[in-house]
């Protein structure tokens, strides 16, 4: 009885968040586009997480992919990684856990290739990433790619340091033969590696 309950609860939660996600996304549009006020700014439909995502036109025509927390998904990543209300449970606490994560990226080359990674912004919550048209998502075609392949991407990371807790298929695009990492949020620092950094 005790585990229905937990469970209607939990249900209830994520019902609430969703809910409060939707009226969330006309003001982070309004304020983005008080930012960028030459750009053609949409809100992006497409994938999963509790990120609010925006797809940023420039008037070269560059798009960029932006992806961006605010007090309501802080909240909430707090919530999940303390009670884990979502399927799958973050260490990270707030927009400042994912960016250490994304900074340390970007300072690695080897790293950085492996994404779309272009900048992060502490001060607005957000991440910006190069956004590829001609490309594949296989969250969505039907399209058959070496599992092997994905596999040797995240172990690499694994063994900088840095893991996987919500990378599938689904978490990447694929480009002239290339596999690019998606959704960087869903990174995290292996425990040893964030003890080694805190002991520098």
């Amino acid at each position: 009885m005790r585990q229905v309950f937990i469970k209607i609860i939990k249900f209830l939660v994520q019902k609430i968040f969703s809910f409060l996600w939707r009226i969330c996304i006309p003001f982070e549009l309004l304020r983005l586009k008080r930012r960028y006020k030459n750009y053609h700014i949409e809100h992006f439909h497409k994938g999963k997480g509790e990120m609010f995502k925006f797809l940023l036109t420039s008037p070269n025509h560059e798009k960029i992919f932006l992806k961006k927390d605010n007090k309501l998904t802080e909240w909430w990543n707090r919530l999940n990684s303390n009670f884990q209300i979502a399927k799958k449970k973050p260490n990270h606490l707030s927009f400042n856990d994912k960016a250490d994560i994304l900074e340390f990226i970007l300072s690695k080359s080897d790293l950085k290739k492996h994404t779309l990674l272009k900048s992060i912004d502490r001060k607005h919550k957000e991440y910006h990433q190069e956004f590829l048209e001609q490309c594949i998502d296989l969250s969505e075609e039907q399209y058959t790619v070496n599992r092997r392949r994905i596999d040797d991407i995240l172990e690499y990371f694994y063994l900088n340091g840095i893991a996987s807790y919500d990378h599938e298929n689904s978490n990447f695009v694929l480009q002239n033969n290339t596999l690019f990492l998606v959704d960087l949020e869903s990174l995290q620092f292996l425990p040893q590696f964030n003890s080694a950094q805190n002991g520098k």
